[in-house]
């Protein structure tokens, strides 16, 4: 007489290793979504970051001794688009723009007396799973620059 039915030890290593697949393809998409988010982030906050580029240099290009009276601070920029004054100095204290896990500030040091370039640093920073990720933009300002 032959047997057609599986026994008990066959199907609980079949929904053994069936589970073990599945666990597996859920890391896996898991990891997927996180590095997805993760980029997404870093895109937007790149994007953040060329916005205040740009702005400093329109200032820069508008008025030389006015951006340079800037020097030797740290500003918060936590506002989208920007406006057209400088806000007031310091560092940001809380997240601010849109989407509100950003913090986006710039430091500037002059160099020379009259000062004739501006070392500038562009961070836009966000809380991801825990820790703290960044993104930075460094450039050099020049009044010789057109």
């Amino acid at each position: 007489m032959k047997k057609n039915a599986f026994t008990l030890i066959e199907v609980l290593v079949f929904t053994t290793i069936l589970n073990i697949f599945f666990v597996a393809v859920i890391a896996v998409s898991l990891a997927a979504l996180r590095n997805i988010k993760f980029n997404e982030n870093k895109t937007l906050a790149a994007r953040y970051a060329e916005e205040l580029e740009s702005w400093l240099r329109s200032q820069k290009d508008s008025d030389w001794t006015i951006f340079t009276s800037q020097g030797g601070n740290t500003y918060c920029f936590n506002t989208t688009p920007i406006g057209n004054i400088w806000p007031s100095a310091g560092a940001c204290s809380s997240n601010g723009l849109i989407p509100q896990i950003y913090k986006r500030e710039v430091s500037l040091t002059n160099s020379g007396s009259p000062p004739t370039s501006s070392s500038v640093l562009i961070t836009v920073k966000w809380d991801d799973l825990g820790s703290t990720r960044s993104v930075l933009i460094k450039t050099v300002f020049s009044i010789y620059e057109r």
